[in-house]
């Protein structure tokens, strides 16, 4: 008998490893597109899962923008069944203005979720995802056009919580593996996938200036090129750079939460203690003022970086009586204390003026 090829044990050792903490009979959610990499996926967790104990449940999010997406979500849910695997298809309305890609993150997640909490008992479900080193390094490749800091440029974790639902836990157990890897696993094991051709350049979605989406973009012009320019490895050494940062980004959150404790003496409102913070490292002194304003109920996907920045500059400069208007909080110094009052509105002129020029949303300092 010919032994599997060595990516197929790969990926087979990787899904064992992420399946280890699961206990007997735990519910597991997939999330299926049928696409290569989650194809992948779910054929090795139905060959992985039984020998663990775990029942295997999966989810097929159909959008509804092309035609052939309700065959394709069919054509999943075939091939998943004879592999015993049950999958749930959901189909989605999109809406809000995110734009097509943002849309349809949106409701495709608050699908997943909703599923791996009818799947839960006490406590949602874990979810799978499917993506690859190359999303990891198409991720990093958008972070630094966003230019919002270390985290946006660290990427994805291979575990935490779902995106846009922090009580969904979710794992990428193939997050270290590119995609021609998981293509060569499909061949091996005859797996069959479904090209989607939203993902290419000349696909049915665009940004609002009619170019192509980021994603694609970065996907089939940005990395190829620097491929051809810093040689083979490129999309490797970007995944590497992204686990590394995601080191350095967790333990500047554990410092910055124990400089938070430190300097804050009140919780309402949230005032801290200027002086002390000052003389904070500016990398961990601009989480705490972040801490601080999630605590207040800054409105975040608002929160972009010159607010950080001059709220950073109401710490540092030591001049009282002054303040700044973010979305959703005023934040007021007084006798060195900087105060954040959820909802109000200054009623004197900010010491700051807004910037006009549209920036991207802060996800770090």
């Amino acid at each position: 008998m010919t032994p599997p090829h060595h990516l197929v044990n790969v990926t087979r050792h990787a899904m064992s490893e992420a399946i280890a903490g699961l206990t007997h009979g735990a519910p597991l959610l997939l999330a299926v597109s049928g696409g290569s990499d989650s194809m992948a996926m779910a054929k090795t967790a139905a060959f992985i899962g039984p020998k663990h104990g775990v029942d295997l449940h999966a989810i097929c999010v159909d959008h509804k923008i092309r035609p052939e997406s309700a065959r394709e979500a069919q054509y999943v849910a075939h091939t998943l069944g004879q592999w015993g695997v049950d999958v749930h298809i959901a189909e989605v309305d999109l809406a809000g203005n995110d734009g097509p890609e943002g849309n349809a993150r949106v409701a495709r997640y608050g699908a997943i979720a909703q599923q791996a909490r009818l799947l839960g008992d006490s406590h949602p479900a874990p979810v799978f995802l499917g993506h690859t080193l190359n999303d990891q390094a198409e991720t990093v490749m958008l972070g630094f056009g966003r230019g919002s800091g270390a985290k946006s440029i660290a990427g994805m974790p291979k575990t935490g919580q779902l995106p846009l639902h922090s009580d969904v836990p979710m794992v990428r157990p193939f997050l270290g593996l590119t995609r021609d890897q998981l293509r060569t696993v499909c061949n091996e094991l005859g797996v069959t996938w479904v090209d989607d051709p939203s993902n290419e350049l000349d696909g049915p979605w665009k940004c609002a200036d009619g170019t192509s989406l980021r994603r694609s973009a970065v996907r089939h012009q940005i990395l190829p090129q620097l491929q051809n320019v810093l040689g083979p490895g490129t999309v490797e050494a970007i995944g590497r750079t992204a686990s590394m940062l995601q080191d350095d980004n967790q333990a500047l959150e554990f410092y910055a939460r124990a400089e938070y404790d430190r300097v804050c003496f009140s919780s309402e409102p949230v005032t801290i203690d200027c002086l002390i913070l000052a003389d904070v490292p500016q990398a961990v002194r601009r989480r705490v003022l972040k801490y601080a304003l999630e605590e207040s109920g800054v409105r975040g996907g608002e929160l972009v970086y010159w607010h950080i920045a001059r709220l950073d500059k109401l710490v540092t400069e030591r001049k009282n009586n002054c303040g700044l208007d973010l979305p959703g909080v005023r934040a007021w110094r007084d006798s060195h204390q900087l105060r954040f009052e959820p909802g109000a509105q200054s009623r004197h002129r900010p010491h700051f003026q807004s910037n006009p020029v549209a920036q991207a949303p802060m996800e770090d300092t």
